[in-house]
């Protein structure tokens, strides 16, 4: 990763604090202070350089913060649909860094990192578990209570 350390990610429910880990020797890195959101999911980019983690605040709004993980500071914030009903549950980036996927209550939601912004979106499925891209980034893969798969198109 990053930093030459191999990382592992821990986070606390409900007060915001990401914990990285060397796992090398067990010892603490950094903590990553999430402005006490309670957090729901989180994703390193391929290149282990970005860390996207997902959270709501009280009032149930979504900030998906993306932090560089050698610098321990945050680098960006996705906007979440207002649709999405406070809920994003999963994230993944896509196999290049380029996207990243989320998984919101209501359907799937793709950005742009570098443009941080949202690329596409659809209201039509309920996809609060799991999201992930094929290893070639052409397939976007959710499931809940059945399976389903997109095609990503051309961007």
């Amino acid at each position: 990763m990053s930093d030459g350390f191999d990382e592992l990610v821990e986070h606390k429910d409900g007060n915001g604090i990401i914990i990285l880990w060397d796992l090398a020797n067990g010892q603490e890195v950094a903590r990553l202070y999430n402005d006490g959101y309670f957090i729901h999911c989180l994703d390193f980019s391929p290149d282990g350089k970005t860390l996207a983690a997902c959270a709501n605040d009280i009032g149930g709004t979504n900030d998906i913060a993306l932090w560089d993980v050698a610098q321990h500071e945050t680098v960006g914030h996705l906007e979440t649909p207002n649709w999405s009903n406070g809920g994003v549950y999963a994230l993944s980036f896509s196999p290049d860094g380029k996207l990243l996927a989320g998984a919101a209550l209501v359907g799937p939601v793709v950005w742009d990192v570098e443009m941080q912004t949202p690329l596409g979106a659809t209201q039509s499925i309920e996809t609060n578990s799991e999201i992930d891209f094929s290893p070639e980034g052409r397939w976007l893969v959710f499931t809940n209570t059945q399976l389903y798969t997109f095609t990503m198109l051309t961007l």
